[in-house]
């Protein structure tokens, strides 16, 4: 009785802090004490700067060849990849609108990692610098590996793609800081203390902040021409995808740590991003807005059961 009550605060205490400052940007928003332009503006200097401040220290003074494990991350690619297919494939026999399946695809497979992932995973391992190590290389792996995919799966008419857009994702602010400090790592350049400060004050910034923009960001429009389809993308992205995963390292014999950190990165809720995405390059940009705030809701749930599960079997110490 006194282990099962220890998980369950212990889950609490993961989960809960991510939900309030969630709630918080909800009701600021809702009081007037921040507008749509406070949470563009929060965004874009979290997107550009905080975030990629608070990945460039983790890597950086991280011993990179240590946490950089090929075999984990060609899973987590399967895994992605696996997924799409399975999505695109079935998907068809239910629908003819090609651009409406390209986004559900993209909101059933695209999670918020860079924010809600890495808030929950300073809750478990705020003292283990070679889990935060690892978590950030997956990060910067995988967000290349969804923003190519995206454009791919999006690319529903020849007008929609171009070369332009493929590099100007690559280009991405996260993508980038990742590059640079990878290399920091392995030409083994020492951080000065000066610099390691800073990007710390700017990388404390970014997880709050974050959160409170996502919060007053939600917005639940009608769901009855959605419905069904928003409700197959919860599906998928907080239950199956995920679930998916963890058995599939389990049976590969992945760490616990690989294991708790693939869960939490793939029932993160759908990122944001899929709906800028989605209103560049289709008309169905309201069911990618839809999926983004029914997921936020309900993945504090999911993840809770998730990490309450992966802690009672020993997974996380």
């Amino acid at each position: 009785m006194a282990d099962l009550l220890a998980n369950i605060l212990f889950t609490l205490n993961v989960t809960l802090p991510v939900l309030v400052v969630l709630c918080l940007g909800i009701w600021l928003k809702r009081r007037g004490f921040i507008d749509q332009h406070f949470t563009d503006i929060g965004n874009k200097l979290v997107f550009n700067l905080a975030l990629p401040c608070l990945l460039f220290v983790k890597i950086a003074d991280a011993p990179i060849t240590k946490n950089f494990d090929l075999t984990y991350l060609t899973y987590a690619l399967a895994v992605t990849i696996g997924t799409v297919i399975s999505l695109q494939w079935v998907c068809r026999y239910f629908s003819l609108n090609v651009q409406k399946i390209a986004v559900f695809v993209q909101s059933s497979y695209r999670g918020n990692m860079g924010i809600v992932g890495l808030a929950l995973i300073f809750n478990i391992y705020a003292d283990n610098s070679d889990a935060l190590a690892v978590a950030a290389v997956y990060l910067g792996f995988m967000t290349l590996v969804y923003n190519i995919v995206a454009v791919f799966i999006l690319q529903t008419d020849s007008k929609a793609f171009s070369w332009a857009r493929l590099k100007s994702l690559m280009m991405n602010p996260l993508i980038l800081s990742i590059f640079f400090a990878t290399v920091w790592s392995v030409l083994n350049i020492p951080l000065f203390s000066v610099v390691k400060q800073t990007g710390n004050y700017f990388a404390s910034l970014s997880l709050p902040l974050a959160l409170i923009c996502i919060g007053g960001s939600l917005k639940l429009a009608s769901l009855k021409e959605n419905k069904q389809w928003v409700m197959w993308a919860c599906v998928v992205k907080l239950v199956a995808m995920p679930a998916a995963a963890v058995l599939g390292a389990m049976a590969f014999a992945f760490t616990a740590e690989q294991i708790t950190l693939l869960f939490i990165y793939m029932s993160t809720p759908t990122a944001a991003a899929s709906y800028v995405m989605a209103k560049q390059m289709t008309n169905q940009a309201q069911l990618a807005a839809e999926v983004i705030a029914i997921t936020t809701l309900l993945s504090t749930v999911s993840i809770s059961i998730g990490i309450f599960s992966l802690k009672t079997a020993g997974y996380i110490v």
